[in-house]
């Protein structure tokens, strides 16, 4: 969905950077381009296929790293508007600092009510102190952006039940282009003897 967005938002005459994190690279961060996209990957921890309290330090650093390894990226390449994505719910740090950087809009697509989710599966408890730290990160994470864009009415519902009438949400339903993802420039296309 997020690369579906980044090439409508190219198509309509944009320049579009996406920012990700990416356990796998040895560098501090890789630039490249994928269809004309500028991606900037940076060095993060296992937020993928790891322990719990692994993937929970390692998502709390992702606003602290992204920062850190690519500044001068930030300081040099001022944006007009950031879309970023939940989950994570670690992202408002960064979109904060950016927004005040660049004097710049924020756009949230929250997918995923969490921890809410989380605590309504009796898997933490609402008052424990992890779902505490959770929730500060949550609330930072909503305070940083301008507009929230929730994927149906129920979840409109479920958000101003929870969080009141605080924050400036619309529905936002999932996408997908009705057209064939075909590039070019897809090695594993190869390696995989898909190439038709």
């Amino acid at each position: 969905m997020m690369y579906e967005l980044a090439i409508e938002l190219k198509a309509d005459g944009h320049v579009v950077t996406v920012i990700t994190p990416l356990a796998e690279i040895k560098e501090l961060y890789e630039l490249l381009y994928l269809d004309e996209i500028r991606i900037l990957r940076f060095k993060s921890g296992s937020i993928k296929n790891t322990g719990k309290i692994k993937r929970a330090i390692n998502e709390s650093l992702l606003s602290l790293k992204a920062w850190w390894y690519l500044k001068k990226f930030f300081l040099n390449e001022k944006q007009d508007l950031i879309i970023y994505y939940s989950p994570s719910i670690f992202w408002g740090l960064l979109v904060r600092k950016l927004k005040k950087l660049w004097k710049a809009r924020s756009f949230l697509i929250l997918r995923d009510f969490f921890p809410q989710w989380v605590v309504d599966n009796g898997m933490l408890k609402e008052k424990s102190i992890i779902t505490k730290y959770f929730r500060i990160f949550e609330k930072i994470n909503y305070n940083s952006a301008d507009r929230i864009g929730l994927q149906s009415p129920a979840n409109i519902l479920q958000f101003q039940k929870s969080h009141g009438s605080n924050y400036k949400i619309e529905l936002l339903y999932n996408w997908a282009s009705d057209l064939p993802a075909i590039t070019a420039n897809y090695p594993y296309r190869k390696k995989m003897n898909i190439e038709k």
